[in-house]
């Protein structure tokens, strides 16, 4: 008999998509606003569109993600549903990290360029090249979270993240998955 896997927060709390570096995106797009206000050259304004395409795809992400409690009030006739909500949200982060990445590389080719008369200096694209990288992390670190949230909703339940393999279990343990 298969048993209820462990909640993914029980089972791995320090990977949980909730322990997870979400955060309100609302100063980061306003910081994007004002930069793209003052971007006077083509790569300046393409940074700053992949900036809030990585946003928006960020936000859908986590809207999709806080949908998922709700289907897992009855998890097992639902346990599809999760996982294609998981997976969308995976993929949502994962282009968000794409649109972060192509951002950052626009802002190193403004760098490339003449200094402009905005007020925009090489120091501070610099800056935001570093500043974005980092987003770009972060939203693979979410990424991450959920993905090992995802396997730790499937038996066995001693799951690992990392080298370990996550089919480790207990002899008794696969006698009951095979039956």
């Amino acid at each position: 008999m298969i048993h209820s896997p462990t909640p993914p927060e029980e089972e791995h709390p320090f990977f949980s998509a909730q322990n997870a570096p979400w955060m309100p995106l609302d100063e980061l797009a306003a910081v994007w606003a004002a930069f793209g206000c003052q971007a006077s050259t083509a790569t300046a304004a393409r940074a700053t569109s992949e900036a809030f395409a990585a946003i928006a795809e960020e936000r859908a992400a986590l809207h999709t993600y806080t949908t998922i409690p709700t289907m897992q009030r009855s998890w097992t006739s639902r346990r599809t549903q999760v996982v294609a909500l998981h997976q969308c949200s995976i993929e949502s982060l994962m282009q968000a990290a794409t649109h972060w990445f192509a951002a950052a590389c626009a802002l190193q080719e403004s760098i490339e360029q003449p200094v402009q008369e905005n007020g925009v200096t090489h120091e501070h694209v610099q800056f935001l090249v570093g500043h974005t990288l980092a987003q770009r992390l972060r939203v693979w670190t979410i990424a991450q979270h959920l993905l090992a949230e995802q396997v730790a909703n499937y038996p066995p339940t001693q799951h690992t993240v990392g080298a370990a393999s996550v089919t480790d279990c207990s002899e008794k343990q696969q006698q009951e998955i095979a039956r």
